[in-house]
């Protein structure tokens, strides 16, 4: 039940994004609208939304996969993408919360590429290429936080001697 539930969200979220830049309110947040004509902004529109639907296609193609995949070896590298994917709440929890931001950054991604003298297929695979891989480095590295311990974890703190300190460090 609960691989099943994730699998709809993953391919529900992929929809969500595409929609989200489709519709064009983004622009606004980016202040995009005020700076640019609106045919270069539908050409940047257009190359995002071909990025997005490229990065949802990739996101909802490794929930697939790895939903039927049986491994979750725990020292390979799909063990580590099965446990980003399907995981615990905490690791479920950390991958949308990367995929959001990346969604939220990624239009300055995008805005780069648009600067650079390069065809429209170039930059929105180049977006892409930048979406993907800080979505899957921001996932690795925010599970790989996850798993260490706190460095306080355990530790009491005795206020009695700290009191003690500030009296002996009072100026007279």
């Amino acid at each position: 039940m609960k691989r099943a539930f994730i699998l709809g969200t993953d391919l529900i979220i992929p929809v969500l994004i595409v929609c989200w830049f489709e519709l064009g309110w983004w622009r606004d947040l980016y202040g995009f609208t005020g700076r640019h004509p609106e045919s270069a902004l539908r050409y940047f529109q257009a190359f995002i939304c071909v990025g997005s639907a490229l990065f949802g296609g990739l996101f909802a193609l490794v929930s697939i996969a790895i939903s039927f995949a049986q491994s979750s070896d725990e020292s390979s590298l799909s063990g580590s993408v099965y446990r980003n994917f399907y995981g615990t709440s905490t690791t479920l929890l950390l991958k949308y919360a990367a995929l959001i931001v990346v969604i939220i950054v990624s239009p300055t991604f995008y805005y780069f590429m648009w600067r650079e003298n390069i065809s429209r297929a170039t930059r929105s695979i180049g977006g892409f290429f930048l979406k993907a891989f800080s979505f899957f480095c921001s996932c690795h590295l925010s599970n790989g936080l996850a798993k260490r311990p706190a460095v306080i974890r355990g530790a009491k703190l005795d206020f009695t001697k700290l009191g003690l300190l500030l009296r002996d460090t009072r100026l007279s």
